[in-house]
């Protein structure tokens, strides 16, 4: 904790707030059981974390600014460039980040918002935060926009005076304003349209339902609002609580998937220009629901099914591939239910396994690499 007394100026400030050692946080990667795409227009949606995680370390740079010991260019680096634009006024000092992903790339399973919500964690312990009495001083969250900031806005480049005092390290770090951040990032990276649901979910780990019906078992966390397309859009987050077994469901990589945002024009366009593909959207609201009450039953056979049953509406409207649809195919006798995760049109598959054995042996077959994952673990570490 520092107190800002006597100083001359803001760049004071900072060479005495950097911290000897480096800010060190990690999130987790995740999957969505159900509501792929149709959250984005307000269905619900299940998501969970799984047991791989990302890693930032932040640290000061005696240079230029860089990403794992390359020069930082935000055009490369999208989601960092809305981070940095946020978290590093202009004295801030050089940086140095560095990234340990166990997270597949371009899979499906929330390798972004991971990057946003360790890299956003990091930030703020290496950088701090200033506090004004028993109030934040600096920063943005959902209940007040600090200085009366938008979620698009730059933050104001206020000078602390000796009435601040810095708070760094993981004290500095709120999960609700890391939460807010990362999925701003998320949205500027993906043209505006981004739900919350893989940010929370890496923040605040378990497992997480976005926009649920009205279930009274539900626990309500918080709540976003984002504008899409000129359009106000909230989402109501909740935590699920799961009294079954341990959960356990494997990954089958079949491919590298397109951006997150070239999957959500595609599927726009689709459900825009045929009611086949608007009705199996609509549909996808009723199975969420239904999925959720699966989950607070305990019933693994009903989410297995409910799974099958969005994957329809997934290729109906355009999110899965012919080699999803074939390993869907194949493995389907030895699992409980299966279905792409994330965006689509490549990546990963979850599936509920049911006979082990075979179900390894028909992936050997179809050569496809796959690894088990736990759901519902931790979300967010600061060190």
């Amino acid at each position: 904790m520092l107190r800002c007394v006597g100083l001359k100026d803001v760049s004071d400030v900072v060479a005495m707030m950097l911290p000897a050692t480096p800010s060190i946080a990690s999130a987790p990667g995740k999957a969505i059981i159900f509501g792929e795409h149709a959250v984005v227009r307000g269905a619900p949606a299940v998501v969970a974390v799984i047991n791989r995680r990302t890693t930032v370390k932040c640290q000061p740079n005696d240079g230029p600014w860089l990403i794992d010991g390359h020069p930082f260019d935000p055009v490369v680096m999208p989601h960092l460039g809305s981070l940095f634009r946020r978290l590093c006024p202009q004295w801030s000092p050089p940086l140095r980040l560095e990234i340990d992903s166990e997270v597949p790339m371009s899979g499906g399973l929330g390798s972004s918002a991971a990057l946003c919500v360790a890299a956003a964690a990091a930030l703020r312990a290496c950088l701090g935060r200033w506090r004004c009495g028993d109030e934040w001083g600096s920063g943005f969250s959902t209940d007040a926009d600090v200085f009366g900031l938008g979620p698009f806005d730059d933050p104001p480049l206020h000078a602390p005076d000796e009435t601040w005092t810095l708070i760094q390290g993981s004290e500095a770090v709120v999960p609700d304003e890391v939460m807010r951040l990362a999925h701003v990032a998320e949205a500027e990276a993906q043209r505006g349209r981004a739900s919350p649901t893989d940010t929370s979910a890496s923040a605040l780990g378990g497992l997480i339902v976005v926009n649920p019906p009205d279930v009274h078992e539900l626990s309500h966390l918080t709540h976003r609002t984002l504008s899409v397309d000129g359009a106000i859009q909230n989402w109501d987050l909740h935590r699920l609580t799961w009294d079954g077994p341990p959960l356990s469901c494997w990954f089958v990589d079949t491919g590298p998937a397109p951006s997150t945002s070239e999957m959500v024009e595609l599927v726009n366009e689709c459900v825009s220009g045929h009611s086949e593909a608007s009705a199996a959207m609509n549909r996808m609201s009723n199975l969420g629901a239904a999925g959720i009450q699966a989950f607070l039953e305990g019933d693994v056979a009903a989410i297995g099914q409910i799974m099958d049953d969005q994957q329809d509406c997934l290729r109906t409207f355009g999110a899965s591939t012919d080699t999803i649809d074939r390993c869907l195919e194949n493995v389907r006798p030895f699992v409980r239910g299966g279905k792409l995760t994330g965006a689509g049109g490549g990546g990963h598959v979850i599936l509920v396994p049911e006979d082990e054995n075979r179900l390894a042996a028909a992936l050997q077959n179809m050569n496809f690499p796959w690894f088990e994952a736990s759901l519902g673990g931790e979300g967010l570490r600061v060190a």
